[in-house]
């Protein structure tokens, strides 16, 4: 073989390669597209399972605000009618956002990042208004205890004077923290860890 058939031989060889890499680079990005796209979707599935919650607290603090008469317990159905309001325009943000960038972003890169930053921003809010509502139920709460010992038997004080309130109030809400927390990293940052993974092999590859 003379010098000038081994030099086109060894060309043609390196084109092989490099075509072959770009195919394998190609189905590796495809593939993590289509991972990113089910992540998305999963979590659009978690937001339509908390709307049908919204529908139901909405429809239970509707008839708390027909039902009762007292004037606290009222603005508390208020209350909850306008944070599910909130919550539902948040939701249906986040959701349609998610879907239109699963819908019309070809460039994985882009709708990798674009989906970690959506669902960051999703779970930095949901934290606000879980620590809003949580904060406010309990003040209206201990508001509607004092209300309620005004009359009560002196012996007999409302849990808010009585010595367990306290720790009894923390304890409260350590659970709804903990139980915040496990349902936020189940529901949301799991998928949100995967799509950053999926960054990391695009980014790495």
């Amino acid at each position: 073989m003379n010098l000038d058939n081994y030099i086109t031989l060894l060309n043609s060889n390196l084109d092989t390669a490099a075509q072959t890499d770009r195919l394998d680079q190609k189905a590796i990005s495809e593939a993590i597209h289509g991972k990113g796209t089910h992540l998305a979707a999963q979590v659009n599935r978690a937001i339509l399972w908390e709307v049908g919650s919204l529908i139901v607290v909405l429809a239970g603090a509707a008839v708390a605000l027909v039902v009762n008469t007292h004037e606290l317990l009222q603005m508390v159905a208020l209350f909850s009618l306008g944070l599910c309001a909130v919550m539902a325009v948040v939701y249906g943000w986040k959701y349609r956002q998610l879907k239109h960038l699963v819908a019309f972003e070809s460039n994985t890169l882009q709708l990798l990042r674009a989906l970690i930053s959506a669902v960051q921003q999703f779970i930095k809010v949901y934290i606000w208004m879980m620590a809003i509502s949580t904060l406010v139920g309990f003040v209206l709460g201990g508001v509607y205890g004092y209300m309620e010992a005004e009359g009560a038997d002196e012996q007999m004080p409302a849990v808010l004077t009585a010595w367990y309130a306290v720790p009894a109030s923390l304890a409260i809400m350590g659970l709804i923290f903990w139980g915040t927390k496990w349902y936020i990293n189940r529901m949301y940052a799991k998928p949100l860890r995967a799509l950053q993974q999926c960054l990391a092999e695009l980014e790495q590859g």
